[in-house]
């Protein structure tokens, strides 16, 4: 009778497989030791990467925690300090030129608004300007005098744009609204610019037309409405919607 062939034994020591699998992991950790060496990597996005990795390979027993070292309040402090300094000031005279449109009673012709994208100035065509032209009215100057003050306080852009109705116009000055507003708006930015030295840098003259009413140019009355200069002084490079925006607090 011939004899059971004795079965092998394996050899003792780790499976073949795991030879592989330990390159693998080594390979691994050497390609994310040199992408941190190359990069700068947010701390609490690489732990979470991290710890997706080990928990998608087996490696993770337990739920990932991110542990941060606080950031003391103090680095921060000197710049808030600075820009609410800053803004505190606008904000008063902000204030100071809503009490004197209030007291000249005005508050019909000119609109203010306070966000935080800035401030937003919106003055109606008869109080500047007269029909057609772009020579400033002498009541006007008390007006952009305020204004000129809140723009000192910050350095923050000025933009300032006119706009028309839709009545077409063309008189020996003005071939165009086009034209018109934008005289408008160049107008007071060169009151800025002489009158209150605010630096040029910091100015935006822009003419809109007939093409952002605020209302249908319907009626005499809304025709009216849509008659204006708005002056932004923006804590951004361009305009913000600032209508539409809650007011600051």
């Amino acid at each position: 009778m011939a004899k059971k062939k004795k079965e092998e034994c394996p050899p003792p020591g780790s499976p073949a497989w795991m030879t592989t699998y330990g390159d693998l992991m080594s390979l691994l950790l050497c390609f994310f030791v040199m992408l941190v060496s190359m990069s700068t990597i947010e701390k609490i996005k690489f732990k979470r990467a991290v710890g997706s990795l080990q928990g998608a390979l087996g490696l993770l027993t337990s739920k990932p925690t991110i542990s941060l070292t606080p950031r003391s309040p103090a680095a921060d402090t000197p710049i808030k300090r600075k820009t609410s300094r800053k803004n505190k000031k606008m904000i008063k005279q902000v204030q100071a030129l809503m009490k004197f449109v209030k007291e000249q009673k005005l508050e019909g012709e000119l609109k203010i608004k306070l966000t935080k994208g800035g401030v937003g100035i919106r003055i109606s065509d008869p109080n500047f300007f007269d029909l057609g032209k772009a020579d400033l009215k002498p009541q006007s100057k008390p007006i952009l005098d305020k204004i000129i003050e809140i723009a000192k306080t910050v350095d923050y852009p000025i933009r300032i744009e006119g706009h028309t109705d839709d009545l077409p116009i063309h008189n020996t000055f003005f071939k165009s609204n086009w034209d018109l507003s934008t005289a408008r708006a160049l107008t007071i930015l060169k009151y800025f610019q002489n009158s209150g030295k605010i630096d040029p840098h910091r100015l935006e003259a822009v003419g809109m037309g007939e093409y952002h009413p605020l209302v249908p140019n319907t009626t005499p009355e809304n025709r009216a409405k849509n008659r204006r200069v708005e002056i932004y002084i923006l804590t951004k490079d361009y305009r913000q919607d600032i209508w539409q925006q809650q007011p600051k607090e």
